[in-house]
This record gives structure tokens, sequence and C-alpha cells, in this order.
């Protein structure tokens, strides 16, 4: 079965997480989780299948899979993800995945992203969200 979310960007973005992810989701014919020790599989029907993009997996793993905060570190290390990211917050600039996207990658990395029209008065994107 296809894996989706975390699993997915893990397989695609070959970043290997130091610890096995606690949600692990895939595509089957109908919906289903099973819990095997700490380790719990979801499966979704087709319908919950996300685009074949960093954004629409991402989004998928912070709705069902919770936060991973070590593997999020690592994937945010990689060049590409980060043109990606800014290229989500200009597309969506007040929406609550792609903020809280790069919340994290500025929260867990020493630079801030290139995100127009998004800071205020010289405001970082974390800065903006701490706020709330």
């Amino acid at each position: 079965m296809p894996h989706i979310g975390y699993q997915w960007l893990a397989n695609t973005y070959g970043v290997v997480p130091v610890h096995p992810f606690a949600v692990q989701s895939e595509i089957g014919r109908t919906r289903s989780s099973a819990t095997d020790g700490d380790i719990s599989r979801e499966i979704y029907p087709a319908a919950y299948r996300p685009v074949s993009s960093l954004t629409d997996h991402l989004t998928f793993a912070f709705r069902h899979e919770g936060i991973h905060l070590e593997f999020l570190a690592r994937l945010f290390a990689l060049k590409s993800v980060r043109g990606e990211l800014e290229a989500w917050i200009a597309r969506e600039p007040t929406g609550a995945y792609a903020r809280r996207a790069c919340f994290f990658y500025e929260w867990l990395r020493p630079e801030r992203l290139d995100a127009q029209g998004v800071r205020q008065n010289g405001n970082s994107i974390s800065n903006s969200l701490r706020k709330r």
C-alpha cells in the first residue's frame, strides 16, 4: 500500500527518521486503524490521498500524524525544501498549515525564510505566530 504523510516525505526526500514514526499512514480500500506497541498504523481510503507534493503531504502529516520535530529538522535542512516552503507561504500567506510549517522551519533552523508580504514590521513568521 502506498505510504502518505511523513513516510512519503521520508521516501521522497531521502530523509531517514532516527525513530520510527509513531503514526504510519497508508492508502488502502477502507479506513482502519491498528496498533503494534507504540506504532499506530492508519489506513485511509483513496479519497484521502494527498497530491504528490511537499505541501500536501506535510499538511496531511500535521492533520493526521502529529508533529515529528526530529524529522522536520532533518527535512528542513534540505535546500530544496526551503524553496518549496517559501513558495508555499507566498501562495498562502494566511494558510494555517503553510504558516505552521514555516514557523517550525524558523524555530528549528538558524535562518529565516524569505516570505515577502508575510513579515510585518520586520517580524519573522515565527514571531508573528508566537504573538497569537
